[in-house]
């Protein structure tokens, strides 16, 4: 019996771990595809073929802050998927809708609101829901990709168990 509950409690430990490396690596996705998605409209925003004013120090200064703010937001956002999992998974479309609107709170209240990215009445607006759609969309597919590859190692590692256990 205590063999059991031991195993029982490895179990729900490594299912706990999954589950955080998979938000952490949710986050870190996230996190990536923003910033560079977001430098690139950033670079042409800014763009300036005859003033370039840029010092060392200052683009070290921007470069932190966007890092530091894109930080904060992915991990917001991870944390809040990882806590409306169930209500996600379990109701496909609606889970979709569910999934926009975390995104959508999170970069307009704290990247719009709180961290000031963009004024949020104004064309900018428009700008950043195209980039929350991009985004959006290719970090969908990695994770969806990412899930199908972990799938097949877990299949991959039942099927030699299964064998083990017929020989």
């Amino acid at each position: 019996m205590f063999l059991l509950l031991r195993k029982s409690l490895i179990f729900r430990r490594l299912l706990m771990l999954n589950r955080i490396k998979h938000y952490f690596t949710l986050d870190c996705v996230i996190f990536t595809i923003m910033t560079v998605v977001l430098s690139i409209v950033y670079y042409f925003a800014t763009w300036d073929s005859t003033v370039k004013t840029i010092t060392v120090e200052g683009l070290f200064k921007t470069f932190g802050t966007m890092v530091f703010s894109y930080f904060t937001v992915t991990t917001v956002m991870a944390f809040l998927f990882m806590i409306l999992e169930k209500h996600i998974n379990e109701n496909g479309y609606i889970g979709h809708l569910i999934s926009m609107a975390i995104v959508l709170s999170c970069v307009y209240g704290l990247g719009g609101g709180v961290f000031d990215w963009f004024p949020i009445f104004s064309i900018w607006s428009l700008y950043t829901f195209i980039v929350i759609v991009i985004v959006y969309t290719i970090v969908f597919f990695t994770m969806f990709h990412k899930n199908v590859e972990d799938s097949n190692k877990i299949n991959e590692k039942l099927k030699k168990m299964q064998e083990k256990n017929n020989e």
